[in-house]
C-alpha cells in the first residue's frame, strides 16, 4: 500500500491527487490574496465566483453519482467485491478523463490567462473530488497488486510518455516560451494522472484489485504476533499482568 509517513492511501492515483490537493490549495490562496491585495478589478472576482460555482456543482453531481452507484449495487445485490471493482472504477475512469480533457481542449480553446486558470483549477479540483468520493473510502483490506516488472504498465507508461511528447511538441511557441512552459507544465501534471489512472483501471479489469482476508494482510498479521508475544511473556512474568480491581475484592 503506498504511504507518505503515516498516511496510507489505496492507490497510487489517490497518493498523486494528495500532492495535486497540496499545490492546488497553495495556488488558490496565492491567487487570491493576489486577487483581494493586488488585482481587485471586477473580472477577477466574476472569474473567481464562477470557478466555485462551477466545482460545488460538480461536487453535486459527482455526490448523486454515488449514490446512484451505491443503489444500483444494493438493489442488484451486488458481491462486496464486484461493488469495490465499480466504485474504483468509477473513481480512476474520472480522474483519468479529467487528465485527458485538458489535453484535448487546449487545441480548440483560445489560450488566455483566465482559460489556463479555470481549466487548471476545475479539472484539478474534479480528480481530487473522485479521489475523495470513490478512492479515498476504499477499506483498508481493498488492495492492488504492484509487480514492477509488468510488462502492461511498463507499455502503459511508454505510450504515455510518447503521447505527452508529440503534445508538448505540438503546444511550443517560442514566440511567447512563458506561456508555453506554463502549458507543458499543466501537460505533464494531467499526462501523469491520467497515466497512473489507466494502469490501475488496466490492474482492475485484470483481477488484480482484490480484497484481502485477515490471514492475507500482512500489517495485520504483524500485529496479532505483537500481541500473541505481549500474551505469552504476561503468561511467564506475573508482573505484566495488571491488577484488576472490583467492588468487592481485589483479583489478578
Amino acid at each position: 500500500m503506498p504511504k507518505i509517513d503515516a498516511i496510507q492511501f489505496s492507490c497510487y492515483t489517490e497518493l498523486y491527487l494528495f500532492v495535486y490537493l497540496l499545490f492546488l490549495a497553495t495556488y488558490v490562496i496565492n491567487n487570491v490574496l493576489s486577487i483581494i491585495f493586488f488585482q481587485y478589478t471586477t473580472h477577477d472576482w466574476l472569474l473567481l465566483a464562477v470557478t466555485i460555482l462551477t466545482c460545488l456543482l460538480i461536487l453535486g453531481a459527482l455526490c448523486l453519482l454515488k449514490f446512484s452507484v451505491e443503489w444500483i449495487n444494493k438493489t442488484w445485490k451486488v458481491g462486496e467485491l464486484e461493488a469495490r471493482r465499480n466504485q474504483v472504477l468509477v473513481g480512476l475512469g474520472g480522474t483519468a478523463l479529467c487528465g485527458i480533457l485538458p489535453g484535448v481542449l487546449v487545441h480548440f480553446v483560445e489560450i488566455e490567462e483566465w482559460t489556463v486558470y479555470f481549466t487548471v483549477i476545475v479539472f484539478t479540483t474534479t480528480a481530487i473530488f473522485f479521489g475523495i468520493l470513490y478512492l479515498h473510502t476504499l477499506p483498508r483490506n481493498c488492495k492492488f497488486v504492484y509487480r514492477i516488472h509488468d510488462k502492461v504498465s511498463w507499455a502503459l507508461i511508454i505510450a504515455h510518455s510518447i503521447i505527452l511528447l508529440i503534445t508538448m511538441i505540438l503546444g511550443i511557441d517560442l514566440q511567447d516560451w512563458r506561456r508555453s512552459i506554463v502549458i507543458i507544465l499543466c501537460h505533464v501534471s494531467f499526462s501523469v494522472m491520467c497515466a497512473s489512472s489507466t494502469i490501475e483501471i488496466v490492474k482492475v479489469l485484470r483481477g488484480e484489485f482484490r480484497i484481502l482476508e485477515d490471514a492475507d494482510d500482512p500489517e495485520l498479521s504483524v500485529k496479532m504476533e505483537k500481541v500473541r508475544v505481549i500474551v505469552h511473556k504476561s503468561e511467564t512474568d506475573p508482573q505484566l499482568i495488571e491488577p484488576r480491581i472490583t467492588m468487592f475484592n481485589y483479583s489478578i
